[in-house]
């Protein structure tokens, strides 16, 4: 979709205007993974941001159930596990 191209390459403007227009952020593209997944792959902490302000669940998980949680350890997204936890 394209909330998943936008947290995929960390555009949180255009993220936070698909939001206003279009909510259900926690869709799931085919492999499971949700626009938050992708933002936290990605180290977007401004898009993660952005995306928990709107809702975005962290105990969703993919098709090999992996959660945010466990995508934020697997790239040592340090920063962004801190804010997840304290969300």
């Amino acid at each position: 979709s394209p909330l998943h191209m936008a947290a995929q390459r960390g555009h949180n403007g255009i993220v936070r205007m698909l939001l206003q227009y279009h909510p259900l952020c926690d869709e799931r593209d085919s492999d499971g993974v949700t626009p938050l997944m992708h933002a936290t792959i990605g180290g977007y902490e401004d898009v993660v941001s952005s995306l928990l302000s709107h809702g975005a669940r962290i105990g969703s998980v993919d098709c090999r159930n992996r959660s945010v949680l466990h995508w934020a350890v697997l790239h040592r997204r340090e920063a962004l596990l801190k804010m997840l936890l304290a969300y």
